[in-house]
């Protein structure tokens, strides 16, 4: 059999995107799952999982890293017993399963008509590799880097946005036009003046 290490609880987000899944749809915790590789994608008897607590600030990047660092040690504790026998496969609850979609470029841009700021903040977050979340300022579209919810927006600051729900967001770094990441405010002084 082959192990596998899954960035997720699984049966939770089998698929393509866990790590994202997770961020995007702000979820208390996650986790990564020891599992026997199967056929059907994800769906392998799972030998261990840990669990890790999200505090509603992680990048993708920075979770990646962290299930890399929690699987490595994973398979160095629990692979001599899986090949011993002394851990065996569950199988999984296929009626808790959840999937994850293979994420696009089409699914970058921000909706403020259909997101709270909330929700446009937790995909910054979790599309900060790919495929990075997008805004229209004006004429430019831009790369939102990050962000973070406010209750209003007090000094009619073109870089605090109004989104659904009467939330606001505010944009604190982001890649411009021309590809060079910046603060917010030198943004605001260079292009939007």
């Amino acid at each position: 059999a082959i192990v596998n290490v899954h960035p997720s609880l699984l049966p939770k987000y089998r698929g393509p995107s866990p790590i994202e899944s997770a961020i995007l749809n702000g979820d208390e915790k996650t986790g990564v799952s020891l599992m026997k590789l199967s056929k059907e994608m994800d769906a392998g008897d799972v030998y261990s999982q840990e669990e890790i607590e999200l505090s509603k600030t992680e990048t993708a990047s920075g979770l990646y890293k962290t299930c890399g660092e929690i699987g490595a040690e994973m398979l160095v504790r629990d692979l001599p017993k899986i090949i011993s026998g002394e851990i065996k496969g569950q199988k999984q609850d296929d009626s808790q399963t959840e999937y994850c979609q293979l994420l696009k470029k089409s699914d970058a841009l921000l909706s403020q008509d259909k997101q709270t700021a909330e929700q446009a903040e937790q995909q910054i977050r979790a599309f900060e590799i790919f495929p990075k979340s997008k805004i229209k300022l004006g004429e430019h579209l831009i790369i939102v880097k990050s962000a973070k919810v406010v209750s209003s927006n007090p000094e009619n600051s073109p870089l605090t946005l109004k989104f659904a729900e009467e939330t606001f967001l505010k944009i604190e770094r982001l890649i411009t036009p021309n590809g060079k990441e910046t603060a917010a405010k030198s943004f605001e002084n260079g292009y939007l003046k």
